[in-house]
C-alpha cells in the first residue's frame, strides 16, 4: 500500500506528509497545500496568494511527462500518473499566462510532448491507454487555448482532433468535435480546421444525436466568407434528412449563415425559399420578413423572386411561412413576370392552397388577389375569380376575412 509520504512525494516533491505545515507546495508562509489545491472544490476558486504555484506545477508537469521522474507503481500502461496529469493541466487554466521567458518555454516543451506523444493513440495496444492518453490530450488543449499560447501548438491540436473525427469510439468523436469548435475561435488555425470539412459533415449522419449537434456547431463556428456557400448549400441538403429534434436550430443556424455571408440577393432568396419548402414549419416569421425587405430594397432582384416562388409552389409546397411569402411576391411583384407567368396562373398557385391556411395567411392571400387585379384589371377572367373569392368571403364569420373581402369588393 502506498504511503501518504509517496504521494505528497510524487506531488510536490517535498517528501512531507500531506497537509502538515512541512508540506508546502509554494513558500513557508503558505496555508494551502499541494493535495488541497488538486481538490474539485478548490478549482475555479483560486485567488491573490496563489502566483507561485503555477511554476511549481508546471515543474511537477515536467517531471512526469519530460523527465518521468517516477516510480512504476505511479504508472498505468506505462503513462506516468495519467489522472495526475490531467488534474494538473486542469488547475494550470485557471492561472494567467506565465511571464517568464523559462517558464513558457519550459510549460511550450511539455504540452509540445504531450501532443506529440498523446496525439498518435493508433499505437495504444488497450483501449484503457487510449482513454487516459485521450484524457491528458484533451486537457493540454484546453490549457492551450485557456492560455493562448504558441500557435504552433494550436495547430498541433489541430492535426490531433483531426484524427480523431474518424474514430470509431463517439465519446472521442464528441470530445474532438467541441474541441475543434473551440479551436475554430482562432482565425490562424481555421484554414487547417476547413481541411476536415468533409469529415465533419459525415459526423452529420452519426446515430448519435449528441454528435451531430456538435458536428452541426462546428460548422456554424468555422464558417467565413470563403467557405459559407459550401456549408450553407450541404447544410440545406442535409436538412432533408435532418432528426426532427435539430430542424429548428438548423434552420435558424443556415438562415443566420446566409444573412450573414450572402454574396447577392439572389442567393440569399434561393437559401431562404429552399428553408420555407423543405422545413417550413421551423421557420420563423423572421426569415421571411428578411427576404421581403432585401427584395424590396432591391430592384433588380424582384422579377427573380417572383419566378422562383412560383416554381417553388409549382412543386406543390404549402408551409404557412412559405405563403406568406409568396402572397407578399406575387402582390407585389408578379406583375413583372406576367409575360412568362400569366396573373390568373399565379392567383391559382396562391389560391388552390387557401382552405388550409390559417386566418392571418388568408388575409395576406386575399389582399395579393387585390394587388393582382389592379395590376391586370382588363383581365376578366382573373376578375371573375378574384370577385367571386371576395363576396364569398364577405360573409365570413371570422371579422378579419369578413372586413377585408368586404373593403376590397
Amino acid at each position: 500500500m502506498r504511503s501518504v509520504a509517496a504521494v505528497c512525494a510524487l506531488c510536490c516533491g517535498c517528501g512531507a506528509l500531506p497537509g502538515t505545515t512541512a508540506c508546502m507546495l509554494f513558500w513557508p508562509s503558505a496555508s494551502i497545500n499541494c493535495n488541497v489545491l488538486l481538490l474539485p472544490r478548490t478549482l475555479g476558486c483560486l485567488t491573490a496568494g496563489y502566483e507561485q504555484c503555477q511554476f511549481k506545477l508546471v515543474r511537477l508537469l515536467e517531471r512526469l511527462v519530460a523527465l518521468r521522474d517516477i516510480t512504476p507503481d505511479y504508472t498505468y500502461y506505462g503513462i506516468a500518473s495519467p489522472w495526475l496529469q490531467a488534474k494538473v493541466l486542469r488547475t494550470l487554466q485557471y492561472f494567467p499566462p506565465p511571464e517568464g521567458t523559462a517558464l513558457q518555454r519550459q510549460l511550450h516543451d511539455v504540452l509540445q510532448a504531450i501532443c506529440t506523444t498523446c496525439g498518435d493513440t493508433a499505437k495504444s495496444s488497450t483501449i484503457n491507454k487510449s482513454n487516459a492518453q485521450h484524457a491528458i490530450l484533451f486537457e493540454a488543449i484546453s490549457l492551450i487555448l485557456a492560455l493562448d499560447l504558441n500557435r504552433d501548438l494550436l495547430a498541433t491540436g489541430v492535426t490531433n482532433m483531426g484524427r480523431f473525427l474518424s474514430v470509431k469510439e463517439p465519446n472521442i468523436r464528441y470530445l474532438a468535435l467541441e474541441n475543434l469548435t473551440r479551436l475554430a475561435l482562432v482565425p490562424e488555425v481555421l484554414e487547417s480546421i476547413r481541411s476536415h470539412q468533409s469529415t465533419i459533415l459525415a459526423n452529420l449522419k452519426d446515430p448519435d444525436v449528441s454528435i451531430r449537434r456538435r458536428a452541426l456547431d462546428l460548422l456554424f463556428t468555422m464558417c467565413d466568407d470563403g467557405a459559407a456557400m459550401e456549408v450553407v448549400e450541404e447544410l440545406v441538403t442535409y436538412l432533408i434528412i435532418a432528426d426532427f429534434s435539430m430542424r429548428e436550430e438548423l434552420v435558424l443556424k443556415i438562415a443566420i449563415l446566409a444573412e450573414k455571408f450572402a454574396p447577392d440577393v439572389q442567393w440569399y432568396v434561393d437559401v431562404v425559399l429552399a428553408l420555407l419548402e423543405r422545413a417550413g414549419d421551423f421557420c420563423s416569421e423572421d426569415i421571411w420578413h428578411r427576404v421581403v425587405q432585401l427584395v424590396t430594397n432591391n430592384e433588380g432582384s424582384q422579377a427573380y423572386a417572383a419566378n422562383r416562388v412560383v416554381e417553388v409552389l409549382g412543386r406543390g409546397s404549402s408551409h404557412e411561412a412559405l405563403m406568406c411569402l409568396a402572397a407578399y411576391v406575387l402582390g407585389e411583384y408578379g406583375k413583372l413576370i406576367k409575360p412568362k407567368v400569366p396573373t390568373l396562373e399565379q392567383f391559382k398557385l396562391l389560391h388552390e392552397r387557401f382552405p388550409t391556411l390559417n386566418t392571418s395567411t388568408k388575409g395576406l392571400l386575399l389582399t395579393a388577389y387585390l394587388k393582382m387585379l389592379l395590376a391586370d384589371p382588363d383581365n376578366t377572367a382573373l376578375q371573375n375569380e378574384v370577385t367571386s373569392v371576395f363576396s364569398r368571403y364577405a360573409a365570413q364569420l371570422d371579422p378579419e376575412l369578413q372586413q377585408r373581402s368586404a373593403e376590397y369588393l
